[in-house]
């Protein structure tokens, strides 16, 4: 089937995949720099350093987000689309 063949919920069902692959390929990188964020904030807060650690904060909570929420909402989205078999697709 081409692309132009596609219904929407095809298409749908196809970026939802290629969300998927490489958010599943992140996340060991993802948990390593979360890891070293953390690090860095305990580091900024040992120094009384607020405005750092307040940014590391923030980007940690985004990676979690990265790795946790996005993959969830993705998959949910994906598996209410007819044609999507998420076991083959990711």
């Amino acid at each position: 089937m081409s692309a132009d063949d596609r219904t929407p919920e095809q298409h749908m069902a196809d970026v939802a995949a290629g969300t998927l692959r490489p958010l599943g390929k992140l996340q060991p990188e993802l948990g390593k720099l979360s890891e070293q964020l953390r690090v860095l904030a305990e580091l900024a807060r040992v120094n009384r350093t607020a405005a750092p650690r307040e940014r590391l904060r923030d980007a940690t909570d985004a990676i979690w987000t990265l790795r946790q929420e996005l993959p969830e909402f993705v998959r949910d989205l994906a598996v209410g689309l007819p044609f999507y078999d998420i076991e083959e697709r990711w």
